[in-house]
C-alpha cells in the first residue's frame, strides 16, 4: 500500500466514522424534539398503531443503513456500496428529521424557529436518499456497474434531472406537511413565474418520469447482472433482483393510478 493509498485509506475511515456519529446526533436531536412536546415517536393523532410509530420505523432502518455502509467503507473503502448506502440511510433521516421539526413548528406542538423552511428542506432533499438508491441497484453488489452504457444511462438520467429538480426548489404554492400530503404550508422560497407556470410545473412531471426510468433501468441492470453471473455473486443478487422486479411495478402502478 502506497503512501497516497493509506492516507485515502484513512481519510475514508474518519469520515465513515464521522457519518456514524452525526447519525447518532441527528437521532438525538429527534430525541430532543420529542421532549418538546413533538410527535416523533409516537403521534396519537393516527388511530392505527403502525401510523402513529411511523416516524420510529424510518429512525432505526436509516442508523442500521449508516452502520453497515460504515463497516463496508471500514473494511472495503474502495468499494463504492459503503458510501452509498451511508448516504442513503443518513439522507433519509434527515428527511425525517427537518420534517418532524417543521410539522411540529407549525402545529404549535413547540415554539421553534422557521419550521416552513424545514419542511422545504425535508421535502427536497428526498431527492439525495432517491439518487443513492438508484445508483446502489445499478453498482450493487461490488460497487461498479455492469457496463459502460449503463454507466452512461445513469449519469444521463442524473444530468437530465438537474434542471427539473432546481426548478421544484422554488416552485411556488403548497408543499406537503405530513407524509400523508393532509396539510400544506406555502413555499417559503417559491418564486411567482407568471406565464411560466408550465414549465415548473412540467419540470416537477419531468422529474417524476425520469426517476421512473432510472429504477426500471436499474431493475434491468440487476436481473442482467444475475443472469451474467455465478456462484456468491448469483446468490447476492437472488433476492434484491426478485424483490424489486416485484416491488419496482407496485411502486409505478401506485403512483400513477393511484393518483
Amino acid at each position: 500500500m502506497t503512501d497516497q493509498h493509506r492516507r485515502n485509506y484513512i481519510l475514508a475511515r474518519a469520515l465513515s466514522w464521522f457519518l456514524l456519529a452525526l447519525t447518532v446526533l441527528t437521532m438525538m436531536f429527534l430525541l430532543w424534539l420529542d421532549q418538546q412536546g413533538c410527535h416523533v415517536l409516537y403521534d396519537p393523532t393516527f388511530a392505527q398503531p403502525i401510523l402513529a410509530f411511523s416516524s420510529l420505523v424510518t429512525i432505526l432502518p436509516a442508523l442500521a443503513f449508516v452502520a453497515l455502509g460504515t463497516l463496508v467503507n471500514v473494511f472495503q473503502p474502495a468499494n463504492r456500496i459503503g458510501w452509498l448506502l451511508s448516504l442513503f440511510g443518513y439522507s433519509f433521516l434527515l428527511v425525517t428529521s427537518s420534517k418532524a421539526y417543521g410539522q411540529c413548528g407549525l402545529q404549535g406542538l413547540a415554539p421553534l424557529r422557521g419550521p416552513e423552511y424545514a419542511i422545504w428542506f425535508g421535502n427536497n432533499i428526498t431527492a439525495a436518499w432517491i439518487g443513492a438508491f438508484l445508483v446502489l441497484l445499478f453498482v450493487f453488489p461490488n460497487g461498479q456497474f455492469l457496463t459502460r452504457r449503463w454507466r452512461n444511462f445513469c449519469l444521463a438520467g442524473f444530468g437530465l434531472m438537474l434542471v427539473p429538480y432546481l426548478l421544484t426548489l422554488v416552485k411556488p404554492g403548497p408543499m406537503p406537511v405530513d407524509s400523508l400530503g393532509q396539510t400544506t404550508t406555502d413555499n417559503p422560497v417559491g418564486l411567482e413565474m407568471e406565464g411560466a407556470s408550465w414549465l415548473v410545473n412540467g419540470g416537477s412531471s419531468l422529474f417524476e418520469v425520469l426517476v421512473f426510468a432510472l429504477l426500471i433501468g436499474a431493475v434491468i441492470s440487476l436481473v442482467l447482472r444475475w443472469r451474467r453471473s455465478r456462484g456468491e455473486v448469483r446468490q447476492q443478487l437472488k433476492w434484491p433482483a426478485l424483490q424489486l422486479g416485484i416491488a419496482a411495478p407496485l411502486f409505478l402502478i401506485v403512483e400513477n393510478v393511484g393518483d
